[in-house]
């Protein structure tokens, strides 16, 4: 009897929506399906373990101990085959099959040795992340990224096979989201910023534009700002652009309530700093999200916006993340009128549903 496991290590299951996803969809057609998951804050479903709490000394004793603990439960339960998500979880996978001679299966959601995070791309622990990815993503029998640009600049990158290299999207059941646009009592149109609330993501640069967009209406800033010091300065600017009636904090909340936000706005945002490879191919759940609740997208310009692009999808891309770009893309979505069936139109081709049928083939074809 076949049995699998799933296992993701990183920040955040809630913010990784990809790994419900893919456990889900290995529940819906396979008899026995384990899940095992290392964050800072821990997760419901399945083993959950989490490392935040402490010291970072602390931290760091509790990621080997989980980690160690996981690998336990794997030489336990003895899975047959593994779906390992992130370089940590591939460490894991690697050791588990090596040591009982099983499968697994590596999906890499960043371009960890090329994002400007300093513990990946760092000069000195480049070259060992650089090793550590390619060992585990040479010898996975699949090896897996969230789109077919991250897929092609990775197997060259790291000189994978061809034939061992696949992608699924980042994508969600588009018939889970039912939008509509109720009167919410705000300001038409209503812009908003679902997200992480820190630098880089172009939040003051909205911000800027949104106080000069003649039209008016309201932005909502949703999401996390960690410690609130970014809050502070964000709330600063807000009161100093003049516009402090019509910008409304959200603060943290679920992954569920995010998306419904996001579907009573009627522009969103999705920016990056194009200051590394990670963010120059990035490949976020939001232009999915976006999508599924038809709601016009602004980004960054990237190989896979340009391609959701020219299948339907409302979005406008930005050559940089500066006041006036975001501006003029501000004008021509409140403007522009697009295909009201559009929605429909990017389910057939993009729906969570099809990259089931992919991923289930992949670990049924052996």
């Amino acid at each position: 009897m076949c049995k699998y496991a799933v296992i993701f290590i990183g920040g955040s299951v809630e913010n990784t929506p990809k790994v419900a996803r893919v456990y889900g969809s290995l529940v819906k057609h396979f008899n026995h399906v384990k899940l095992f998951t290392l964050s800072k804050h821990g997760h419901g479903v399945g083993d959950s373990y989490s490392y935040d709490a402490g010291a970072n000394y602390m931290k760091f004793i509790k990621y080997l101990f989980f980690s160690f603990l996981i690998l336990f439960h794997l030489a336990k339960k003895r899975p047959t085959r593994v779906y390992a998500i992130n370089p940590f979880a591939g460490v894991i996978a690697l050791i588990y099959t090596f040591i009982f001679r099983k499968q697994y299966y590596y999906e890499s959601l960043e371009i960890f040795t090329g994002s400007s995070s300093s513990l990946y791309s760092n000069k000195w622990f480049r070259p060992l992340f650089y090793r550590i990815e390619r060992t585990i993503a040479c010898r996975a029998r699949y090896f897996i990224t969230p789109d077919q640009y991250r897929m092609r600049f990775l197997r060259r990158y790291y000189r994978i096979p061809a034939e061992k290299c696949f992608f699924l999207y980042n994508t969600r059941i588009f018939s889970e989201v039912l939008p509509s646009k109720t009167q919410s009592g705000y300001a038409q149109p209503i812009v908003s910023y679902c997200g992480l609330l820190m630098p880089g993501r172009g939040i003051e640069e909205i911000i800027k534009a949104f106080a000069s967009f003649e039209v008016g209406g309201t932005l909502w800033l949703v999401g996390d700002w960690g410690s609130g010091l970014y809050r502070t300065k964000l709330q600063s600017l807000v009161e100093g652009c003049g516009i402090a009636d019509r910008v409304v904090f959200r603060g943290k909340v679920s992954n569920s309530e995010m998306l419904s936000y996001m579907q009573e706005s009627d522009i969103t945002f999705a920016l990056y700093k194009r200051n590394c490879v990670n963010n120059r191919l990035c490949s976020p759940n939001k232009f999915f999200d976006s999508m599924a609740s038809g709601v016009k997208l602004i980004t960054v310009n990237c190989y896979l916006a340009d391609f959701l692009r020219n299948n339907g999808a409302l979005i406008y891309t930005v050559k940089e993340v500066s006041v006036q770009e975001i501006v003029t893309a501000f004008q021509f979505c409140h403007s522009a009128v697009f295909n009201s069936g559009v929605t429909e139109i990017l389910s057939s081709k993009f729906d969570w549903l099809s990259e089931e049928k992919k991923l289930v083939s992949l670990l049924s074809a052996d």
